[in-house]
């Protein structure tokens, strides 16, 4: 910054000076700063009255236009105890009767208590089935509705309670174990006796659980992720249920290959390559030493060495045992130092070459014999995974020892029941009744007959019915119609006042000084007053008010003959000043024309078809209008009332113009300091010449 000498010598106040001056410069930037503020005010209002607008056209409007929104049905019945029953627009008016007969349940059971021996003790949820009497390899096959969800839990040593309720949740059932109680406890989750459920058992091979073991083993199984198990347990169920070598075979076959071959890479790396790689540097190192010449192929040859006869000088009267130590402790030396040379110089490279080659090929060795076992062993698994029955002697289930027996959906195996106290199952139903005389059932106790809608309850009695009625629903047509007014009203009101506005002449945004001066409620109010002013007289509130107008006072024909809301009782008021408003005569909640006939419920009581046909057309056209003045343009976006486009080009104008006028006054200040600058220094040399020539003057005298 250049150095600024402000009234040094002239002795004025150069900053007031230049202050006052940038200040008169600077009216045009504030001018075009308020005006950027007005328009950014502008886009607010708009947005939210955009919203609006949108709101109302997407709502009543829509709503409006929609015959079905007028066919609407209601109900009456003379015990709603037995049944609540709704009808739709498409329902017939009429009288109807109905019984009920049965509702729809759920299947469900309720098992005998669990015990752990003679004790009487209740078992847990981690007690294993095996120490209550389930033979290992017993096969529990849970079905619910949705037979896709089928769980065939096999029984092995550790299978829990906890397992066997899982696999019923697996299958769709609501399943759970009540320790408290010793109970389990399973349902269906819907009613309907196409929703029920079976538990039966079958056994399998010991060697299919052996094999599916192994099989496990070879993939690694227990230490993947839940979606690789879920593709493992996929390619076991086609092994079993397709033929050996279709291309379903084949392929699952390959999945549990691929699973091996890195298993067992990986096992081979973690767990032997280390030690092979050891053992070949510990043979290698051996025939270093033991290459004839290298004192170290036996003890004779090392004590004839140049470090044995060191040594046997040194202890000349050494017996037999000394001389085999020393030279094993020699040998050990010299071998730790040659596995050092081998693994780290560079004359032993080739012996790394080839152990890395050795260690390689045995990694692929132990990969093709653990693909070789999985072959064998899938043969094995395949072959053994027929089920049997498993009855025990007695003729029971082993699901008695849980408290259950063979489910068959309607009820437990009457043997077993017998067997297993506290045993009870409550067979899924359907719902039933007797609709104008003819008989009719649903899964659910939520049954639709003919576009109406029963939500049963409870049943009838043998002599009684319940007696109901359609007909049209004219209450809610007319509260539809009242909410649109209404709705209408309360927009047309908001924009009128905002057409209508008072004049904000001579106000403008304040500045930061003025705002300061200013308290936050005096702020508020100054502000408040400029912005309901932007849209006073606003040419796009015009036109929108204008043509929606238009379209509600317009006529539509109807069988020839034309109507218009006016036909219905909808119309404005006398009263200009209310600005088109809508009142429906003799309305209660109409405050002006209470008083009057209401024509409009005459009218749905009547006819409400041409009531229906007339104020939907009428609403059309309105969508029609609205619709059109939110067409995508030049100047506005699509779905939008207002130029939206037009004043976000006029925002950046605003925004490059005050950028250009920054730039402009930045340079106007200095310049005027550059001037005062030069003054001072004009002024400051003449005094300095002045002073001078006065002592010059004054030495001469």
């Amino acid at each position: 910054m250049a150095v600024r000498l402000s009234g040094m010598v002239s002795g004025l106040d150069t900053d007031s000076i230049v202050k006052e001056l940038m200040s008169a410069q600077s009216m045009k930037k504030t001018k075009i700063e308020n005006k950027r503020t007005k328009l950014n005010w502008t886009q607010e209002i708009w947005k939210e009255l955009n919203t609006k607008i949108y709101s109302f056209y997407t709502g009543a409007v829509n709503k409006m236009r929609t015959q079905g929104n007028y066919q609407t049905k209601k109900v009456s019945t003379s015990d709603e105890t037995r049944a609540t029953i709704t009808a739709t627009n498409s329902a017939a008016k009429g009288a109807h009767t109905l019984k009920v007969e049965q509702l729809a349940s759920a299947q469900y059971l309720t098992g005998g208590v669990v015990t752990t021996g003679a004790s009487g003790t209740k078992a847990t949820d981690s007690t294993t089935l095996s120490s209550l009497g389930i033979t290992a390899n017993t096969v529990i096959t849970i079905t619910g509705a949705d037979a896709t969800k089928q769980q065939k839990l096999t029984v092995g040593s550790t299978t829990k309670i906890s397992d066997f309720i899982t696999s019923c949740q697996d299958a769709g059932l609501n399943a759970s174990y009540d320790k408290t109680q010793g109970r389990i406890f399973i349902s269906s989750k819907d009613s309907g006796v196409d929703k029920g459920f079976t538990i039966t058992t079958s056994a399998v091979a010991e060697d299919y659980i052996t094999a599916g073991e192994k099989l496990n083993e070879l993939t690694g199984y227990s230490s993947l992720t839940t979606t690789q198990k879920a593709e493992i347990d996929a390619a076991y169920t086609t092994l079993k249920t397709n033929a050996v070598g279709s291309d379903d075979y084949n392929t699952a076959l390959a999945t549990l290959t691929s699973y091996t071959q890195t298993y067992a890479g990986t096992t081979y790396d973690t767990t032997q390559a280390a030690t092979d790689l050891a053992a070949l540097y510990d043979q290698k190192a051996d025939a270093v030493l033991t290459t004839a010449g290298s004192g170290y192929e036996d003890q004779t040859a090392w004590l004839a060495s140049a470090d044995g006869l060191a040594w046997s000088t040194a202890n000349p009267t050494a017996t037999e045992e000394e001389k085999t130590a020393a030279y094993t402790a020699a040998y050990a030396a010299q071998k730790a130092t040659t596995l050092t040379a081998i693994k780290e110089d560079a004359s032993y490279e080739s012996y790394r070459t080839e152990a890395a080659a050795t260690i390689a090929a045995n990694r692929t060795d132990a990969i093709n014999t653990a693909v070789t076992t999985l072959g064998t062993t899938v043969t094995t698994y395949v072959t053994n995974s027929a089920e049997l029955p498993s009855d025990t002697s007695d003729g029971n289930s082993l699901l008695t020892n849980i408290g259950l027996g063979e489910i068959t959906g309607d009820a437990v195996s009457t043997t077993a029941s017998g067997n297993v106290s506290g045993l009870t199952v409550v067979k899924a139903t359907n719902a039933r009744i007797v609709l104008d005389g003819a008989t009719m059932e649903s899964s659910s106790n939520d049954m639709t007959v003919n576009y109406m809608t029963f939500a049963l309850k409870g049943v009838t009695g043998t002599n009684e019915s319940v007696s109901f009625t359609v007909s049209d629903n004219t209450d809610q047509t007319y509260d539809m119609i009242k909410t649109f007014v209404k709705d209408y009203n309360t927009l047309l009101a908001e924009m009128n006042k905002l057409y209508d506005a008072k004049t904000a002449k001579g106000y403008e945004p304040l500045s930061a000084d003025e705002k300061e001066s200013m308290t936050d409620d005096e702020v508020e109010k100054w502000e408040t007053k400029i912005k309901d002013s932007l849209l006073r007289r606003d040419n796009t509130i015009s036109t929108i008010t204008s043509s929606m107008r238009s379209s509600l006072m317009g006529q539509v024909t109807v069988d020839g003959k034309k109507y218009s809301l006016a036909s219905f009782g909808i119309k404005t008021s006398s009263d200009y000043t209310e600005d088109g408003k809508l009142h429906i005569f003799g309305d209660a909640d109409d405050d002006t024309y209470s008083a009057k006939t209401n024509d409009l419920k005459k009218a749905l009581e009547s006819d409400p078809d041409a009531v229906m046909e007339v104020l939907s057309a009428i609403s059309q056209n309105l969508y029609a209008t609205m619709t059109k003045k939110m067409e995508s343009s030049s100047i506005s976006s699509a779905l939008t009332f207002y130029n939206d486009k037009s004043m976000t080009t006029l925002d950046t104008t605003y925004k490059k113009q005050i950028s250009v006028w920054e730039d402009k006054l930045e340079d106007m200040e200095s310049r005027y300091y550059k001037q005062f600058t030069a003054m001072e220094k004009a002024m400051s040399k003449l005094q300095n010449q002045s002073s001078s020539l006065s002592s010059l003057l004054g030495t001469s005298r």
